[in-house]
């Protein structure tokens, strides 16, 4: 029988010891980085209804605003410039939503425009959100 060398033998044995396989690395969030968690979920085409709602809310900003995004979001933003649940509603009600109910309506748009879960919508989320619909903010 022919000696093994130490480097056959040790490139045998890990050939044929089962490695453990390696955890999936959950995605790495950076402070301030409010879009990591649309960017990881996946995106599901918009209904009929968010399709709707968004071309109410667009026709507000394009009639009442003269299409400036930004001044439309600080009208119905509170003093730390997010819009909360109230804010939304306002914005509803000036869009004239009113299928389903507002408050349903504002509880759809709070789950999917606020990206970081904090209770309020940045300029960013908002911007990101109605871009996903199609709208040029």
């Amino acid at each position: 029988m022919l000696p093994i060398s130490n480097a056959l033998r040790t490139a045998v044995t890990q050939q044929s010891t089962p490695q453990p396989e390696a955890a999936p690395q959950p995605a790495v969030v950076r402070p301030g980085d409010e879009f990591a968690a649309t960017r990881t979920q996946a995106r599901q085409p918009p209904s009929a209804m968010e399709q709707r709602i968004a071309s109410k809310i667009n026709d507000l900003v394009q009639r009442r605003f003269g299409g400036n995004w930004q001044a439309a979001f600080r009208h119905y933003a509170g003093r730390d410039g997010q819009v909360d649940r109230e804010g939304v509603l306002r914005m509803l009600a000036d869009a004239g939503v009113n299928f389903p109910p507002p408050s349903m309506v504002a509880d759809r748009l709070m789950e999917k425009f606020d990206a970081d879960r904090s209770g309020r919508i940045s300029f960013g989320e908002f911007q990101t959100s109605m871009r996903n619909l199609g709208f040029r903010v």
